[in-house]
């Protein structure tokens, strides 16, 4: 047997339908902020390496002033051999890191 709805029935089941659309719309617009902020996180983070990377550069570039010619001369291949050995390490870890997914490891 099919009862009918009151009236007020109707009209809850009617507000229940529009609230449950207004949460799952409102739940998107959480979400996509979500995302947004999660892309601007990461451009600040790659602006603060930028900025603390040039602060390197700048102190470099003060320590440099204050040397004679033959010690600047040594200090840049000091800071070469240095930068060198950085970006081999990296690259091991790059090697490391690839073969340790490959692996599940």
């Amino acid at each position: 047997m099919k009862t009918e709805k009151s009236k007020k029935d109707l009209a809850f089941d009617k507000e229940r339908v529009k609230y449950r659309h207004e949460i799952s719309t409102l739940q998107r617009e959480i979400k996509e902020n979500l995302r947004e902020i999660e892309v601007l996180n990461r451009k600040i983070h790659e602006l603060e390496e930028s900025i603390r990377q040039k602060d390197d550069w700048i102190q470099r570039l003060l320590e440099y002033t204050e040397l004679t010619e033959e010690d600047m001369r040594n200090q840049i291949k000091k800071d070469k051999s240095v930068s060198e050995f950085i970006d081999h390490i990296n690259n091991m870890n790059i090697l490391i890191s690839g073969y340790g997914e490959r692996f599940g490891l």
